[in-house]
């Protein structure tokens, strides 16, 4: 069976270690999966002026949407994250295409398990490590000092060609990159609607992430309004931002030690599928009513 062609997608803004070292880590995964392309997607009408290119990344300047789009005093000029998806799978025949945040290290193990699952959809957590890497090569010569598995959010997206297709009224929203909701919201959607989905919150990590403040999620701002507006207008979201919040708080937040998250419970995995089942519209699972 052949390979699929696997498209990744991120958003770059400017340069700085972090970033430098997770487009790395997609330069890394390119060489070694020769049916990968990367795309750093920009917007339409900063092509003349953007100079921030990386070698080996192909930049699309044709994002039309940003924060500005919806509100006038925004502070920060923010993609929209389904538009983002939407026009990756009009580049090339990708089978699949992956969204990462710009800053997030992704390991050769997400393309494996993609190649030997074949998911639908997959998403999971950014194990936190300290800052001490000076370039990729450092991950590979296994430098890498965990800090804490940052279980609330999600910093990479997986999707199959078929099910973002069959799904599309569902995936489309006005949510901003960068800030609160949307990736909780689109980790929901997958657990409901997903025929083959994947929440990898389990060892070994399939993303690194090198902590820093996270001022940037916690801090109130109309582009932070705006996502939340997003997520509470809409049942569905809500429903789905529901649903990862219940795992959070009543499994994902037994781990120990408290705070850093580290180990999971033994049965953690086996806990999380059996609800996630539940609330997800292909299962099969039968609830038993007692009369």
């Amino acid at each position: 069976m052949n390979n699929p062609q696997i498209t990744i997608i991120t958003n770059t803004f400017g340069k700085y270690k972090r970033q430098n070292i997770a487009i790395e880590s997609l330069l890394h995964l390119k060489k070694t999966f020769p049916f990968i392309n990367i795309y750093n997607f920009q917007f339409k009408d900063e092509e003349k002026t953007f100079q921030d290119s990386y070698e080996g990344v192909d930049t699309l300047f044709d994002l039309e949407s940003s924060s500005l789009t919806y509100m006038k005093d925004a502070k920060k000029k923010l993609p929209v994250f389904s538009e983002m998806i939407f026009k990756a799978f009009n580049y090339g025949d990708p089978d699949y295409v992956i969204y990462v945040n710009s800053d997030v290290i992704l390991l050769p193990r997400l393309i494996e398990l993609i190649l030997k699952e074949s998911p639908d959809c997959l998403t999971g957590p950014r194990l936190d490590i300290e800052d001490n890497l000076q370039s990729f090569q450092d991950v590979l010569d296994d430098k890498v000092k965990p800090q804490r598995v940052e279980i609330s959010g999600y910093d990479f997206f997986v999707f199959k060609k078929e099910w973002f297709n069959e799904n599309k009224k569902h995936l489309h929203s006005k949510f901003l990159i960068g800030k609160p909701f949307f990736d909780v919201v689109y980790a929901g959607l997958m657990v409901i609607f997903g025929k083959k989905y994947m929440i990898y919150n389990d060892f070994p990590m399939l993303a690194l992430h090198m902590a820093h403040g996270n001022a940037s999620v916690t801090e109130s701002c109309v582009e932070r309004e705006h996502n939340e507006n997003v997520h509470t207008s809409n049942p569905i979201f809500n429903l789905a931002g529901n649903i990862m919040h219940y795992n959070l708080q009543h499994n994902l937040c037994k781990r120990k030690p408290w705070g850093v998250f580290i180990k999971p419970q033994d049965n953690e995995q086996d806990i999380q599928k059996t609800f996630f089942d539940v609330m997800n519209i292909h299962s099969d699972n039968e609830i038993k009513y007692v009369e």
